[in-house]
């Protein structure tokens, strides 16, 4: 189910969100500690926790906030008007990520 819900962030443009990181940015919100799941992350996945665990400290400041917003507003706007093309092929890709994973039209 978190597998789902975490790969399906990765079909929004600009946003990268590997599992690993997201679950360990799921269980700092729990306050659980994950060292094991810690010393397992590559550098890349390493990179994108720490600047998603960053952006929740700058998220206090208006001028992050204010970037962090149009970053956002353009995102859903891009996602907004995908044409079917580009659906069928986001279709095709959570297939062969997740086999039984399917959208009803």
């Amino acid at each position: 189910m978190t597998r789902c819900l975490i790969a399906s962030i990765n079909y929004f443009p600009i946003l990268y969100v590997p599992f690993k990181s997201g679950m360990l940015l799921l269980t700092n919100i729990l306050n659980i500690n994950m060292t094991h799941l810690k010393t397992t992350l590559s550098y890349t996945e390493w990179m994108t926790y720490n600047f998603y665990k960053f952006l929740f400290y700058g998220m206090k400041f208006p001028s992050v906030r204010k970037m962090v917003n149009k970053i956002i507003h353009y995102i859903v706007y891009t996602a907004e008007n995908y044409d079917k093309k580009k659906l069928n092929n986001i279709h095709e890709k959570s297939i062969k990520l997740l086999p039984d994973f399917s959208i009803a039209y």
